[in-house]
């Protein structure tokens, strides 16, 4: 969902993320990801704002989130596919 340069994670809500991004402000700005640690801290606000509101398509605009992001049923198929498939299976296993 979320890309600061080196993995997405659909599963993580916007909340999550922002979260992770605050935890990794200060490398992110030494990456090249902001100047300083304010902008990072900007950016994780706004990621919350959105998660609250996701409605706000000046927010979805701005970070250029795609649609299946902002769905939930959308951004968690993947991983709940390969729950179905790989992990439940194994639980009859043993």
């Amino acid at each position: 969902m979320v890309s600061t340069g080196r993995s997405i994670n659909p599963e993580h809500t916007l909340a999550v993320s922002a979260a992770l991004i605050e935890m990794r402000a200060a490398e992110l700005v030494e990456e090249g990801f902001g100047t300083e640690p304010s902008e990072i801290f900007v950016l994780a606000a706004d990621y919350r704002a959105l998660d609250a509101e996701p409605t706000r398509r000046d927010l979805i605009w701005r970070y250029g989130i795609a649609s299946e992001i902002m769905d939930p049923e959308r951004r968690t198929l993947e991983i709940g596919n390969w729950l179905r498939t790989v992990v439940v299976p194994r639980r009859f296993w043993t």
